[in-house]
């Protein structure tokens, strides 16, 4: 994920705009986004997790806003992206999604432009190896992930 940090004057919350292809294709029809749900947790600077009462609440649109009246800063941010069962792939094979954790480089910042250039509908289609086990049971058989797939001659 690439990210913008900007300072925006005289505002009392916190903004993340999120890009991606996936958006960018879906904008076309409903700029405010559908095929996607976020997730966020922003870690402010010295608080706890619950300064912000929209930490783990799920946004469908791409443009997320965080209530902050004391204008702490922000010191990190992770996302969470969770396809909706109607999103129109082949095999929806990716429950969620996580971004690496953010550390925010410029205090102070409030605005975050964040680009996922590589989130499309072919990578939420196709199901990722990382922490999933695979067992060849017979030389056709593969028990992946609970499930067996038996390969056809």
């Amino acid at each position: 994920m690439e990210v913008t940090e900007k300072k925006k004057q005289g505002v009392d919350s916190v903004f993340f705009e999120i890009t991606n292809p996936v958006e960018q294709a879906y904008g076309k029809y409903n700029p405010a986004g559908g095929d996607l749900i976020y997730t966020l947790l922003v870690q402010p600077v010295s608080n706890s997790l619950d300064y912000f009462k929209e930490n783990n609440l799920p946004f469908t649109g791409r443009r997320i806003r965080f209530y902050n009246p004391s204008k702490v800063d922000v010191f990190s941010f992770l996302i969470t992206i969770v396809p909706k069962r109607s999103i129109p792939v082949k095999n929806i094979a990716v429950r969620e999604l996580y971004t690496m954790e953010y550390h925010v480089k410029n205090k102070g910042s409030n605005y975050f432009e964040i680009n996922m250039p590589q989130l499309n509908y072919g990578y939420i289609s196709y199901k990722r190896l990382k922490e999933d086990s695979a067992k060849i049971t017979a030389p056709d058989t593969i028990v992946w992930d609970g499930v067996t797939f038996v390969r056809e001659n």
